[in-house]
């Protein structure tokens, strides 16, 4: 089968198909530094305790942080955590993660040079926690996403495992760019490493100055999307996306189109169906608890002070 690189994608639909119309774009956003992390999305929870960030959610993308290079071990240094109601995955762009869930011996995850991603599903609860594994120098997003309400009530987390940059669905690009599916349906590429209860794409690219890259979505209804750069700069609907920036764009159902405007740029495209649910997020123990309602909430951080590596094991 011939993949058509998505680069070639908009020459080949008729400007009178409704294929051809791209997603308005909402509004650009700063990242915020904390250390040496960058929030991209996420805020404060519903106590007001975290990280105080302009882009609350991208319905259903709830976290994404950006990572500066760490050359050493055990990074960040925050411990196992508990999760619920969410999904969460670790883009390494270059090292090796360290990766433990309930306190169980660590496996490692990575390529030192190339790249690699990690995901877990946390149902009803998971205690988790995540490093960097050597002290060779290791680069990374992380990213979270909210589960539907069936996903949210999963009475056990599921590993959904890791992938090294052999196993990424990915497609070359014009001038030396690529594009790799870390999550979904991308045109006819599928990534199945990484099961979600809800549609998604996230694609990453290695995009070049006036390469296009358009990302559709593969089903019905609206979706929340984003542009995030990690360096060098895209135009998204003709504004510039800078280095450590995130365009949010507006719900709906077209594709989401870049056009790279450095040398080189690195990005990651997000698109997820919306979820109409009503949700909160509880910072707790260095994790974040998502569920339906604050007492909801109070409820499993109760949980996991009184069992522990259990949380979620366990009916409390």
């Amino acid at each position: 089968d011939h993949f058509v690189p998505v680069a070639h994608i908009t020459s080949h639909v008729p400007t009178n198909d409704t294929r051809s119309m791209s997603r308005a774009l909402s509004k650009v956003f700063a990242g915020t530094r904390t250390g040496p992390l960058s929030r991209l999305i996420g805020t404060v929870d519903v106590k007001g305790k975290g990280v105080e960030h302009p882009v609350t959610d991208v319905n259903p993308f709830i976290l994404l942080d950006s990572a500066d290079v760490m050359t050493k071990a055990g990074i960040p240094p925050f411990g196992s955590h508990p999760h619920c109601g969410l999904s969460v995955m670790t883009i390494a762009l270059r090292g090796q993660v360290s990766y433990s869930l309930w306190g169980e011996e660590p496996s490692i995850h990575g390529d030192r040079d190339g790249l690699s991603t990690a995901t877990a599903r946390s149902g009803r609860g998971v205690v988790h926690n995540e490093t960097t594994a050597t002290d060779d120098p290791t680069e990374m997003w992380q990213m979270a996403w909210r589960d539907t309400p069936e996903g949210m009530n999963m009475e056990a987390a599921i590993w959904c495992g890791s992938a090294s940059e052999g196993k990424i669905p990915s497609s070359d690009l014009e001038n030396g760019g690529k594009a790799y599916l870390l999550l979904g349906k991308w045109n006819d590429l599928v990534n199945t490493l990484t099961p979600t209860t809800n549609p998604m794409t996230v694609v990453m690219a290695h995009l070049p100055k006036g390469v296009t890259l358009q990302v559709p979505q593969s089903w019905e209804g609206e979706s929340g999307g984003f542009v995030a750069v990690k360096t060098g700069a895209v135009s998204v609907e003709g504004s510039e996306v800078a280095a450590d920036s995130i365009a949010v764009m507006e719900p709906g159902d077209k594709p989401v189109k870049v056009v790279g405007s450095a040398d080189t740029s690195l990005l990651v495209v997000g698109l997820g169906k919306t979820l109409p649910d009503p949700w909160v997020k509880l910072k707790h123990c260095n994790g974040f608890l998502v569920c339906k309602t604050e007492e909801e909430a109070d409820a499993r951080a109760a949980e996991y002070d009184k069992v522990g590596m259990a949380f979620g094991k366990t009916e409390c």
